[in-house]
């Protein structure tokens, strides 16, 4: 069974990287429980990847790093989150990064290992084309993301409040858009704002707000199912 390595990086702790295991694709929720008061900042997800034998992959990589491990009894690594990715990278599989919406793209695309020639090779079998090359359109499909967060389509009215992790409310504006401290701004930003966080921080939005009791990211996972085909 395939489960999902996942590796994040802490704005609080530079150069240190948690790798940890999920049996969840989307691992957008469990980030977002990381955030405790605890920690100054929230994760972000450097990359997550959906892979056969993970415990096997994951206790290899831990095995590559073991000295640069902090604690025994912790994930944590004082390495680059770019050292990580690039094992992690050979092991396959399927990349299911979320996005900054919480999300992860419908079909990712499956990140292969390189052969010895240094071209890649599709989960088919076919080469992947050269840097350069045009792409089909079928695989240009493949690595589209998701639509941005669309209130209306997730039966989320104008007037709708939401209610963010801290007891704050927002109420919904229009498709896209909430009113938040009499300012009209996008979810995203609100979330920012909530969270006292730096106007460039990558959050998740969705994991941090309710609508009717639900996560704002459930409904929208609920409503893009998997397969569905992506929209522009």
């Amino acid at each position: 069974m395939s489960s999902t390595i996942y590796v994040l990086s802490n704005p609080a702790m530079p150069e240190t990287v948690l790798i940890g295991y999920s049996r969840k694709e989307n691992i957008s929720g469990e980030i977002a429980d990381l955030y405790t008061s605890s920690v100054p900042a929230p994760f972000k997800c450097e990359l997550a990847a959906n892979v056969e034998n993970a415990r096997d992959v994951l206790a290899l990589i831990h095995s590559i790093f073991a000295n640069a491990r902090i604690s025994p009894d912790r994930d944590f690594f004082k390495v680059s989150s770019d050292q990580v990715m690039a094992v992690l990278k050979l092991a396959g599989g399927k990349d299911v990064t979320p996005g900054e919406d919480g999300t992860v793209a419908a079909a990712a695309a499956e990140a292969a290992p390189a052969p010895a020639n240094g071209r890649r090779r599709a989960a088919n079998g076919r080469r992947r084309p050269r840097r350069g090359q045009a792409k089909s359109a079928s695989g240009r499909k493949r690595r589209r993301r998701r639509p941005n967060l669309n209130f209306k389509q997730l039966s989320i009215e104008p007037g709708s409040v939401l209610v963010g992790r801290d007891g704050t409310e927002v109420i919904v504006h229009d498709d896209r858009q909430v009113s938040y401290q009499d300012e009209v701004m996008f979810i995203t930003p609100a979330t920012r704002r909530m969270l006292g966080l730096d106007e460039n921080a990558v959050v998740s939005a969705g994991q941090y707000w309710t609508y009717n009791g639900r996560k704002v990211s459930e409904l929208y996972d609920e409503f893009h199912s998997p397969a569905e085909p992506d929209a522009e």
